[in-house]
């Protein structure tokens, strides 16, 4: 879990472009010069070579069989940014084959805090589509590795990571595998620990695999001493902001298939420290050299069947072996990422999850049974429109009703809402809070409660004492609920709506059966889990995990007396918090918020919204204001987020806004002050402790 921060800049930015040598500071396939070198690269030589060698040992040698047998480095390319940025790019690469296997090792500086870490929402560039494999970001700084398939040759091509928050400097390597496996994935790996050397391990999964790692190092800025059989693949010391991240593999590829590997540094040995590890499988196809993937399809067009369906249709690819299956791609306009939404296995697909109002760009690749991938067809750009018929009424899409007179419109324009009645509470815009979510709320502990504290701006207790809490649902009883209602405060009901962790025993919720264990039985849950916490993703688009959450809603929050509902974890769409094993939209995770809150207020329960401007997208932001009756935010000023929430100021809503040290007040409470947010400087474990502005 991330305790601090650094924001420190400097202006340099570093390229290295490397012919890796084996065995060396930089290493990779054959020497550079050397006669193995000649002999790979001169085509009429290495058919002599093979044609008299088979001659001779009275046998037949497939040479793309043989020269596939182990992955080998193409090429490699570094950038060093030590400018903040939400981005970081790649220096330009080319590939010199088809069917390509690439690897991205990124790293970040930039910390995060108990309910969020540091990491990469998206990765594109080179026309190819980038996944990704691993990531450990448990301590501050964060440490990915995505990759990608470039089923043809790509020329001066550059990749852009997008942190999921922040702007901070960090560093990319890109290399690119011949003769890699590109339809099986390797094992992976992550790990970290707060201080000792940097190790991570993985078991292998075939012969003659090859592992390779990137690490973060948050505390020093520490050259690395890597242990035996390994190589230092690149590094980048910043003395500007005292952090070191560095790419490191094994010499070779020589593996056995089920054997530990293990990849470490021997130094330095004290710091906290983030590593992430990939396997890289050798190709296993003994098709001749060279094999040509399908052609693109061509002449995509696209129409919209209603307002949840759009049709497309293109013409066939051609391939020799056949065409297996064609994929479709979507992105959505206020976005970058870059969606698989479905496969078919004819030259047409109904895309049946588009929202109204919303416009798409489509693509479609062609495979082929063995992997092959081909170009990316062109692109058709589709908007579906908003549907509308009559005058006022009720708005749908964004999410919820507000009621009106006569008529009714559907489509997102700007989120809908519900106008909410008078037995749902609407915070006060300027009302002191105090989050508590370590431990239940002791209110004979003025630590605890946040009371009698001296405010940024010179208030004093008792008129900058909380009036809100913002606590447990499952650790805090009625009772606690009842003794802050009778002190004239009110009380917000924490749970997680994207995520669950087997934390509770079925006593502790009161039930027979506890909620994680129903989404279990349920299938709702991933068998991945969010990094760094022991929870597991909530399939949201599921109508079981929709009632398992109502149900917690009511027995948690409304029975128990509470206000209002803390949704966290509610923006897991887009990968937004780290990658779910669905396709969760945009227009669903709104949908299924829009679902919990009208229940909510159903409940007479008011809705407090969590991170909606992490996403960093300002629609879904505007969409799900007019339902919520606040929300809360972290760190929106140090991750510079606070103005995708102006919808929410300019309705007059309350906002709570934590941030962690190392920042100071004085870095965030006159703009929280004179923007009427409510910021508080919160311990980072939420175990007691405030600052607040006001």
């Amino acid at each position: 879990m991330p305790d601090e921060t650094s924001d420190r800049t400097e202006t340099s930015e570093h390229d290295n472009l490397s012919g890796v040598v084996i065995g060396q500071g930089k290493h990779g396939g054959a020497q550079k010069g050397s006669f193995a070198s000649w002999i790979g690269n001169n085509k009429i030589i290495t058919g002599l070579f093979i044609f008299f060698f088979a001659v001779c040992g009275g046998y037949i040698i497939d040479r793309s069989f043989a020269a596939s047998s182990t992955p080998t480095v193409d090429f490699q390319i570094s950038k060093h940014q030590s400018s903040d940025s939400r981005t970081i790019a790649s220096g330009k690469f080319s590939t010199s084959q088809s069917n390509e296997l690439l690897e991205a090792f990124i790293d970040s500086n930039g910390p995060g805090s108990k309910t969020r870490q540091e990491s990469f929402q998206t990765v594109t560039g080179g026309g190819l589509t980038w996944t990704l494999r691993v990531r450990s970001n448990t301590q501050s700084g964060d440490a990915e590795i995505w990759q990608a398939v470039a089923a043809k040759p790509v020329t001066n091509a550059t990749i852009t990571a997008t942190r999921a928050f922040g702007s901070y400097s960090g560093d990319i390597t890109v290399v690119g595998f011949i003769g890699a496996n590109t339809t099986t994935n390797g094992a992976t790996a992550a790990a970290s620990a707060r201080s000792g050397v940097p190790t991570v391990s993985l078991t292998t999964t075939e012969v003659n695999s090859w592992v390779w790692a990137t690490g973060f190092d948050w505390d020093n800025n520490s050259s690395r001493t890597v242990g035996s059989n390994q190589s230092l693949v690149d590094q980048y010391v910043y003395r500007g902001e005292s952090i070191t991240s560095w790419t490191q593999s094994q010499m070779n590829p020589a593996n056995s298939s089920g054997t530990k590997v293990t990849l470490n540094d021997t130094s330095p040995n004290g710091d906290r420290w983030d590593f992430a590890a990939i396997e890289i499988l050798p190709s296993n196809t003994s098709s001749p050299t060279n094999p040509v993937p399908p052609t693109a399809p061509t002449n995509l067009t696209g129409s919209v069947v209603n307002s949840t369906q759009v049709s497309l249709s293109w013409t066939a690819s051609t391939d020799s072996l056949g065409v297996a299956k064609y994929t479709i791609y979507r992105v959505t306009s206020n976005s970058t990422a870059v969606t698989a939404v479905g496969t078919s296995t004819t030259n047409t697909y109904t895309d049946t999850t588009s929202a109204a109002g919303t416009t798409y760009t489509y693509y479609v690749v062609a495979s082929t049974s063995g992997g092959l991938n081909s170009p990316n067809s062109s692109t058709v750009t589709i908007a579906v429109p908003s549907q509308s018929t009559g005058g006022g009424g009720t708005t749908s899409g964004g999410g919820g009703t507000t009621s009106g007179g006569g008529g009714t419109s559907t489509g997102s324009g700007s989120g809908g809402g519900t106008t909410t009645s008078g037995s749902v509470w609407q915070p006060p815009q300027d009302a002191n809070w105090m989050w508590e979510l370590s431990s239940n709320l002791d209110t004979t502990n003025a630590n605890l409660m946040g009371t009698g504290i001296t405010a940024y701006n010179g208030d004093t207790a008792p008129g900058d004492n909380p009036v809100i809490y913002d606590i447990d649902a499952i650790n805090n009883p009625a009772s606690t609920v009842t003794t802050l209602h009778n002190a004239g405060d009110h009380v917000i009901c924490y749970i997680e709506v994207g995520t669950a962790g087997d934390y509770y025993a079925a006593a502790d919720e009161g039930l027979t059966t506890t909620y994680y264990s129903q989404l279990q039985t349920a299938g709702d849950l991933s068998s991945t889990q969010i990094s760094g916490y022991p929870e597991n993703y909530i399939n949201i688009n599921q109508a079981s995990a929709v009632t398992i959450m109502e149900s917690m809603i009511k027995q948690q929050c409304a029975q128990k007396g509470f206000d209002a509902v803390e949704t966290d974890l509610d923006e897991t769409f887009g990968n937004n918090d780290g990658n779910t094993p669905w396709t969760i939209t945009q227009a669903q995770e709104e949908a299924y918020l829009t679902t919990l809150a009208n229940y909510m207020h159903s409940l007479n329960l008011g809705w407090i919204a969590k991170n909606l401007d992490d996403t960093g997208i300002q629609s879904f932001v505007t969409d799900m204001q007019p339902l919520a009756q606040g929300i809360v935010t972290e760190q929106c000023n140090q991750y510079s987020s606070c103005s995708l929430l102006a919808p929410f100021e300019t309705a007059h809503k309350w906002i709570g806004n934590a941030e962690y040290a190392p920042e100071t007040q004085a870095e965030f409470c006159s703009a929280d002050n004179a923007a009427n947010i409510n910021g508080v400087l919160f311990n980072v474990n939420l175990n007691g402790g405030r600052a607040p502005c006001r």
